[in-house]
């Protein structure tokens, strides 16, 4: 708590402190479940599969990911980085994908 404290010094209020205290811990919370969700459905999908089967399962899966990168324009936290909102489109067609 003091190394969270040390850098929610300066500015922040205690209850804006403790709402991003709360809000970061909710959030890792979240994604624990998340990947908890994951792997007991990907665990489900080996033990009632054959190999064949989830082998096509994850085949096809990794191809969505691939292509939803390059619709996405890069990697997930980059798509945006380029592309504003006031470029006509004539100046987004010559960006360096």
């Amino acid at each position: 708590m003091r190394l969270v404290s040390r850098f929610l010094k300066e500015g922040v209020t205690a209850t804006d402190r403790r709402r991003i205290i709360r809000g970061t811990l909710h959030s890792f919370l979240i994604q624990g479940i998340s990947i908890g969700l994951v792997f007991v459905s990907n665990l489900w999908l080996v033990r009632s599969s054959n190999a064949q089967a989830y082998g096509d399962y994850v085949h096809v899966f990794n191809w969505v990911s691939i292509l939803s990168v390059l619709v996405m324009g890069g990697p997930a936290g980059t798509d945006n980085c380029c592309v504003s909102s006031r470029r006509p489109m004539d100046s987004l067609l010559s960006l360096p994908w």
